[in-house]
């Protein structure tokens, strides 16, 4: 299993020193409609919506700058005050944990009244224009769960890091490999790719909506990864041979990749077993 980062044996536990925030000096796809989810009240959740990214109302997200992307949230006060739509007191107290800089706290505009504020739903995107989607969403709030579940309030903060942020990516898209009914498990892709698991080498596997219309519906298999590009490679059968596809262009059998991965865990822990054993 795959843990997030602890002292080393005989450290004292001190906090690290704080990790700089570099807020981008302008909004990267200022004017664009990007891919980005709605928060909201109790009856309405989470939605994944096309958001028309302008800066004004939009404020970047502390934690998000920390954990290595620029994350942004508009409040839709006109929905609040039309619908009376309010965000719960456990997402609400989330929100004010990721708007938080450690030692400064809350952005006035977000501290009328502390954690009592009522918060209207919330647009959240990215300023870079890359997606944000659901999957996105789940990840970052698994993340503060983890952190919660796992160390106390004060050493929470201390794995706001990039690296904490892109191990535990790793960690939430295992887990959603096993799901056998998810085409296509992923989170945060242009952080952490998590190629090798998503698309596990010797799998066979289609290609879909590529420019090249006669490979579509072809079979092939994976044999390698280029990770930093988001590609893998597949073999097909000639005259086509070796090609680097985007994640996007394949269609993998979920339920084979779960197996495939559980046979693959089976298979460690009998080695496991068999060293303790001394065999």
């Amino acid at each position: 299993a795959e843990h997030l980062l602890e002292p080393p044996a005989g450290a004292t536990r001190e906090p690290p020193k704080p990790v700089p925030i570099t807020v981008p000096a302008q909004v990267a796809a200022e004017g664009e409609v990007v891919t980005g989810v709605r928060v909201g009240g109790e009856a309405e959740g989470v939605t994944e919506e096309q958001i028309l990214l302008k800066s004004e109302g939009f404020e970047y997200v502390p934690t998000a700058l920390r954990l290595g992307f620029p994350l942004m949230f508009k409040k839709l006060l006109g929905v609040q005050e039309s619908t009376g739509e309010t965000l719960d007191y456990r997402l609400r107290v989330y929100i004010y944990e990721l708007m938080a800089t450690p030692g400064l706290g809350l952005p006035i505009t977000w501290n009328a009244n502390g954690v009592e504020t009522l918060l209207p739903p919330l647009h959240v995107v990215r300023s870079d224009g890359v997606p944000f989607t659901l999957q996105d969403w789940k990840c970052l709030t698994e993340f503060r769960d983890y952190l919660d579940e796992t160390y106390v309030e004060p050493e929470r903060v201390w794995h706001h890091t990039p690296l904490d942020f892109r191990k535990w990516i790793r960690i939430f898209v295992n887990g959603r490999c096993l799901d056998r009914t998810l085409a296509q498990p992923e989170a945060f892709p242009d952080l952490e790719p998590c190629l090798d698991r998503r698309f596990p080498l010797g799998m066979r596997v289609t290609a879909v909506g590529v420019s090249k219309a006669e490979l579509n519906g072809r079979a092939g298999n994976i044999t390698k990864y280029d990770p930093a590009k988001g590609r893998v490679g597949i073999e097909f059968a000639p005259p086509f041979g070796l090609l680097s596809l985007k994640a996007a262009n394949i269609s993998i059998a979920p339920e084979e990749r779960a197996k495939r991965i559980l046979d693959e865990i089976e298979k460690h822990g009998k080695k496991h077993s068999a060293s303790l054993r001394g065999e």
